[in-house]
């Protein structure tokens, strides 16, 4: 079981597909990183989930115009950075031959992508950026 990307990114109106294998994925990783801690002190519980991965370099050839009308010829290129961290803490209610925690949770998780196209010597940049915060309970 492995990862892939599929799905439409593009400028304004204009589109292309993301179709990647695991392995595409895996030969545009330009940076990767995981980490996890986790910290018990008596019935108290303190973890760490942080990640963080670049994929660069990923091109097309082609894209659809704006509404789809027009299909256009020269080169995209897209860099995706993706960042997600939380912040767990939890307290042990029940510590006996069964045991039930209970943990609160804030996640953080940032997304930014970088395009680029060009087409007869014209090039054409936009960077997207998108942070979004969550509360978990679980």
């Amino acid at each position: 079981m492995a990862a892939s990307l599929n799905g439409d990114t593009g400028i304004g109106g204009v589109t292309t597909d993301v179709d990647m294998s695991f392995s595409d994925i895996w030969d545009k990783l330009n940076a990767g990183f995981l980490a996890a801690f986790e910290a018990r002190k008596g019935p108290w519980i303190f973890f760490f989930d942080g990640m963080y991965f670049r994929l660069k370099g990923e091109e097309t050839k082609s894209w659809q115009g704006p509404l789809g009308f027009v299909s256009i010829t020269g080169e995209m290129e897209a860099t995706m950075t993706q960042q997600l961290y939380q912040l767990s803490a939890g307290y042990r209610l029940i510590d006996e031959r069964t045991k039930l925690d209970i943990v609160g949770a804030m996640r953080y998780t940032h997304l930014d992508v970088d395009l680029i196209i060009e087409r007869t010597r014209k090039r054409k940049g936009v960077r997207v950026r998108k942070s979004v915060t969550d509360n978990l309970f679980f």
